[in-house]
């Protein structure tokens, strides 16, 4: 940690490259001056070179600090200027080919590429009723069309990717729906969801460099299908 900005570490500082100075090649022809002209002329001499020294003093403390600064603004704006700025869109609907529906979120990056971005659903308030949840947070989102071995996902600045949220289908006997939260047991354990029924559900954005975004999404079982916002 550099030393605090005060008066008094700057006039220690200014004392030193002054004497430096003073001590240094400058002190040379000072030394000759005195033996070839009067006390006088030597006492003007090394008034005007005192004076100088001082300015010079000043002027090296104060070139240092730029420098030091400046290095420190770069690196800092290196570091900003790499930095991912992730966020969510709104959720959509497509249809599911066959049969069903799937509801998907874009993920838009407006900062320096995104490295390793990654989607977690991570709570829904209340509980789902069924005994098929079984609440193992947190659970991979998928980007669209991908798997879990092919999730890697970068988003280079202005661009976005788009993760499937999860697919609906509707459940038997006219009960409500399934839904494909479980990414854990994909194809395994879908999750109805009855009518009437109201989740609050809580993402997380992650990426290697960039700060978590945490965001939530509502999601209900309305006689027409179901609908987030």
């Amino acid at each position: 940690m550099g030393e605090k900005p005060t008066l008094k570490n700057f006039c220690a500082a200014l004392f030193y490259d002054w004497a430096t100075g003073m001590t240094g090649p400058l002190s040379l022809p000072l030394a000759i001056a005195s033996y070839l002209f009067s006390n006088e002329t030597v006492k003007i001499v090394l008034g005007i070179t005192a004076f100088g020294c001082v300015w010079a003093a000043a002027y090296g403390v104060w070139r240092r600090e730029r420098i030091e600064r400046n290095l420190i603004e770069d690196k800092l704006s290196e570091f900003i200027a790499s930095r991912a700025v992730l966020s969510p869109n709104n959720p959509y609907v497509i249809p599911i080919p066959g049969g069903g529906e799937s509801w998907r979120i874009k993920i838009s990056n407006d900062g320096g590429a995104a490295r390793h971005v990654h989607l977690h659903l991570c709570g829904i308030e209340p509980a789902p009723k069924s005994d098929a949840w079984t609440s193992e947070y947190p659970y991979p989102v998928f980007q669209a069309g991908l798997t879990l071995d092919l999730n890697d996902c970068h988003i280079n600045k202005g661009s976005a990717a788009c993760f499937a949220i999860t697919n609906i289908w509707n459940a038997a006997h006219d009960s409500g729906f399934l839904c494909s939260l479980d990414t854990k047991n994909s194809g395994l354990r879908n999750v109805p969801i009855a009518f009437g029924e109201k989740w609050t559900l809580r993402y997380k954005i992650t990426a290697e460099n960039s700060d978590p975004v945490p965001f939530t999404l509502r999601m209900s079982a309305e006689e027409n299908g179901v609908v987030f916002e």
